[in-house]
């Protein structure tokens, strides 16, 4: 399976340029569920449980997955 540039180039700009959630997330008024591996560099799972702790959210924590694990 390929991806073409352009593709890639445009998914990139479409995470740099969304708005930040967290506060968002830490502030919902609703349940939350975060899901999460556990050998993500990019959001270290301990500040994700810090966080749940915080908020009250749920965490489902990936065992064999890092930041992609939907795809992993």
């Amino acid at each position: 399976m390929t991806t073409e540039f352009k593709g890639i180039a445009a998914a990139l700009r479409g995470m740099r340029n969304r708005p930040e959630s967290k506060s968002w997330l830490m502030n919902a008024d609703f349940p939350t569920l975060y899901i999460a591996g556990r050998y993500d560099n990019i959001i270290p799972i301990d500040s994700l449980k810090d966080q749940c702790a915080k908020n009250g959210a749920q965490l489902l924590e990936l065992f064999e997955a890092g930041h992609m694990g939907f795809i992993e």
